[in-house]
């Protein structure tokens, strides 16, 4: 077993290796925003108070990762991707094996179906919308899923204390997840212990947002900040909160959790009740997401992040459903048992072939900020003060303390961690349109995808007094006309 272990973990880290071959492992946003709060951690000057909201665990990571730093400034980011294309790696596995676990506990006798379910999960987690992003870019969702899928299997495997170390994790990315953290943890160790862990949750989600931010519950105020894109800002937030759940799910998941509920509710066994629990617990995180949207939250997909292995495992077992249907008790396999997997498959792949284009353009436009950055000094030249400019990356970084340079909305975590500045250096709102901007036309706004954030939120008349001053790497130096 432990031989087994180390071989599925080499070959994971093996796999998360490989895929920079074609996804470069370049972090997006939020882990740049965790990179820069990470090395603040190591030197005691955390500033929480812009950027994403305040999650533990990743920033934590990364200042742990800080001796890296000595071999490359950006080497604990990179690896802080590849750990989490690791985990990413493991969920999918994790996921296949969960729904192995619930078709072997539906139907004992069918031991063939432990293939199908197996394959069948992997590709609903795969279609499902935004994996590829997610899985390239480091963000918190892999990880959501990885824990919430080791939690459901070492609980179904009869390993509360295991079950609760998983949901631990997961309440440190998302704490949504806390009563059902406490309520295993209740039950797989002491009630001191439980009660001593859930206070430790408390403090890592809390203490450090006081410390930067002087708000010990400014993660969860910016969580219900209400950006542009938020769910919480349509006219239904319900209803496009609960879009946002059904493109994070993908197809195959939607298809196989109907046949599932169907089946569920028509079954009496009670070697279904696990899959029942974990129906029971998806739906209920599904309208406890809708209904905070309802409240102001942001409704944001990821929040549904770790419902999506379970989803993905009970899809699996409602699509094998029809294959047991339909062989009956015949001694004979049905064909379904190789075309319904094999069409789950291809679902998957062409979703993630869909998706690649626009999520290895975004990797490469993080690759080139550095460069573009170090540029714009020298191609705004002497239309500033010298005071304000210099060259190469100090002189960006004087032209964005003084309020002259702008960087587009989704690189600006980016930004502040290769200027070595807090993250309110680069995002906080000026007086007045800063006179430069650095923007890359080509990458959409995050959830908007409809151009620049800058841009977005300039009128009309706006727009125009705005002109192409020097063009880098694909990146545009832009500056005001008038």
């Amino acid at each position: 077993m432990q031989r087994r272990l180390v071989l599925g973990a080499a070959s994971a880290a093996a796999l998360a290796l490989a895929s920079t071959a074609l996804l470069p492992a370049q972090p997006t946003y939020d882990p740049w925003a965790w990179a820069v709060w990470g090395r603040e951690l190591v030197q005691g000057s955390l500033d929480t108070s812009a950027g994403p909201s305040w999650k533990p665990l990743p920033p934590i990571v990364i200042a742990a990762l800080s001796p890296l730093r000595l071999v490359s400034e950006t080497l604990p980011a990179t690896v802080w991707v590849l750990a989490v294309r690791f985990a990413a790696i493991v969920g999918i596995v994790l996921t296949a094996r969960l729904a192995v676990a619930l078709a072997r506990f539906a139907w004992p006798e069918r031991r063939d179906l432990a293939v199908p379910a197996a394959l069948l999960a992997a590709a609903a987690l795969l279609a499902g919308g935004g994996f590829l992003r997610y899985f390239a870019a480091g963000s918190d969702a892999p990880l959501a899923m990885s824990f919430a899928a080791l939690g459901a299997l070492a609980l179904l495997s009869g390993r509360p204390r295991l079950g609760a170390c998983a949901l631990a994790l997961l309440v440190l990315v998302r704490p949504e997840a806390t009563p059902i953290f406490a309520f295993v943890a209740w039950r797989a160790f002491s009630p001191r212990a439980a009660a001593a862990a859930l206070a430790a949750m408390v403090a890592l989600w809390t203490v450090p947002e006081w410390v930067g931010s002087g708000d010990p519950l400014g993660a969860f105020k910016q969580a219900a900040s209400r950006p542009s894109w938020a769910a919480s800002n349509a006219d239904d937030p319900v209803l496009a909160s609960l879009g946002e759940a059904a493109r994070l799910l993908g197809p195959v998941t939607l298809a196989g959790l109907v046949v599932a509920s169907l089946a569920l509710l028509a079954r009496r066994r009670r070697a279904t009740g696990a899959a029942r629990w974990l129906l029971a617990i998806t739906f209920a995180w599904v309208a406890a997401v809708a209904a905070s949207t309802a409240l102001g939250f942001s409704g944001n997909a990821r929040y549904y992040a770790p419902i999506v292995p379970l989803a993905a495992a009970l899809a699996a077992v409602g699509l094998v459903q029809v294959v047991a249907f339909v062989d009956g008790r015949g001694a004979r396999r049905s064909p379904l048992a190789t075309l319904v997997p094999g069409a789950g498959l291809l679902v998957a792949g062409a979703a993630l072939a869909s998706s690649f284009g626009a999520v290895r353009e975004r990797m490469d436009a993080e690759a080139s900020l550095a460069r573009a950055l170090a540029a714009a000094p020298a191609a705004i030249g002497a239309r500033v003060p010298a005071s304000s400019a210099g060259e190469g990356l100090a002189g960006a970084r004087r032209l964005i303390e003084a309020g002259t340079l702008r960087v587009d909305r989704p690189f600006q975590t980016h930004a502040a961690y290769i200027l070595g500045v807090p993250i309110v250096a680069v995002e906080r709102p000026q007086p007045k349109l800063p006179r430069y901007a650095l923007d890359h036309p080509r990458i959409p706004t995050a959830k908007e995808r409809r151009g620049s954030q800058l841009r977005a939120s300039l009128g009309r008349a706006a727009r125009e007094r705005w002109r192409l001053l020097a063009t880098i790497d694909g990146w545009r130096i832009i500056v005001r006309s008038d």
